[in-house]
């Protein structure tokens, strides 16, 4: 459903419904109440934000009540510092399991006497290593 009008009690600014004006009333346009707290309001949607979900998270989205429309909004804001650590060292877990594959393929090739070049290991394994790395802050090997 479309919603163009949002029905609000005028003391509180509370929001009782929300409709699709083209739907709801007849003329298309909404009635006035005469001697009744209410009024209707367009209602409008703010464009969806572009961000870097990498150093920022949208938050829920905010219904605000003015004088002359309703809006919907959807705010964005930057993680903090912990959060940052905290999906840093998230996606740093995620890789573990890759690496203890690896490590095994590692200590049999040890094991079995082959000898280890670079070319050993898959191109894949290097990259998910790589990526582990810069996500400490270290080079790629």
């Amino acid at each position: 459903m479309i919603i163009t009008h949002a029905l609000v009690a005028d003391v509180t600014d509370e929001i009782l419904e929300r409709v699709d004006g083209a739907k709801e009333f007849r003329t298309g346009v909404p009635p006035i109440f005469n001697g009744k707290p209410l009024r209707w309001l367009p209602y409008t949607m703010d464009d969806e934000p572009i961000f870097d979900a990498d150093t920022h998270i949208k938050e829920r989205s905010v219904e605000t009540v003015g004088e002359s429309e309703v809006t919907l909004s959807h705010p964005v804001r930057a993680l903090t510092q912990a959060e940052l650590t905290s999906r840093r060292q998230g996606k740093i877990r995620g890789l573990d399991n890759t690496l203890v594959r690896i490590v095994e393929d590692l200590m049999v090739a040890v094991a079995t006497g082959e000898p280890l070049t670079r070319d050993t290991f898959p191109a894949q394994a290097w990259e998910k290593i790589n990526k582990r790395r810069r996500l400490r802050g270290q080079a790629d090997v």
